[in-house]
């Protein structure tokens, strides 16, 4: 058990939206490829140690931008074998935790309003069907020098949250990893 505990990645969620967050907030990770290791090194959901993290985010889904659909990274796992729903399932055990869902490469789809909009779409139609509480990205520094990429990621933020809301899931959640010292992201401005 100490080998599986050692599998899991815990992050203490030092967060982009520090002043909001909860104190105490441990972001733990879990990888469908995990369970695909032999013997005593697979590390199956049923061996997060829930009772450490508040949130846990299963690592990933990506966005099929031709047919605007969410994609898992797992199929055989996370249809077949039930992985979404053994992950979900969690909460049964503890009500308070928050299942997130990674999503790969967001930085690509959000360029347009278009595309921002098809995205955003496909992720609450996500969140709906499968009963994550929310999405967390990857943002490191895909941007240029006059900062347009950045003033996209902020429209993109803001129209997650107004979509979120329209859906009537206000509590969902969207988080950001940056790169430690990225000073260049107003904080105050995503996190509204």
């Amino acid at each position: 058990m100490a080998r599986r505990v050692l599998c899991l990645v815990l992050l203490v969620a030092i967060g982009v939206c520090v002043d909001s967050s909860p104190a105490g907030r441990v972001e733990c990770i879990y990888s469908s490829s995990n369970q695909k290791r032999p013997g005593t090194y697979s590390f199956q959901i049923e061996d997060i140690p829930i009772e450490y993290c508040t949130h846990i985010i299963y690592d990933h889904i990506s966005y099929e931008h031709s047919t605007m659909t969410i994609m898992p990274s797992n199929p055989e796992y996370d249809f077949v074998q039930n992985g979404w729903d053994k992950f979900i399932d969690l909460k049964k055990a503890n009500p308070k935790l928050k299942l997130l869902m990674y999503v790969e490469r967001a930085a690509v789809f959000i360029e347009t309003a278009e595309q921002r909009k098809e995205f955003i779409d496909a992720i609450v139609g996500f969140l709906t069907a499968y009963k994550f509480d929310g999405v967390s990205f990857k943002w490191f520094g895909y941007w240029n020098e006059e900062g347009e990429q950045r003033g996209i990621l902020y429209k993109f933020f803001e129209e997650l949250r107004r979509s979120f809301e329209a859906a009537g899931h206000s509590e969902w959640e969207a988080n950001i990893m940056l790169l430690i010292g990225q000073n260049d992201i107003d904080h105050a401005r995503l996190c509204r």
